[in-house]
């Protein structure tokens, strides 16, 4: 039997409380903020991976 090594769930979970603290305390604006720019870095990413894709033969 395999012994399980990783759980998925208990990241998930461990994941939203983290980010539920460091939320938290900030106003309605300061999320709004937050959100934006994490949106605009995960774009930014996926173009990076889309070019060098693009770029590799």
């Amino acid at each position: 039997m395999k012994t399980k090594t990783f759980d998925c769930v208990r990241m998930k979970r461990e994941s939203a409380e983290k980010l539920r603290r460091l939320l938290e305390p900030l106003t309605p604006e300061e999320r709004r903020a937050f959100w934006e720019e994490a949106y605009r870095q995960l774009r930014e990413q996926q173009e990076k991976r889309k070019q060098k894709q693009t770029s590799t033969p």
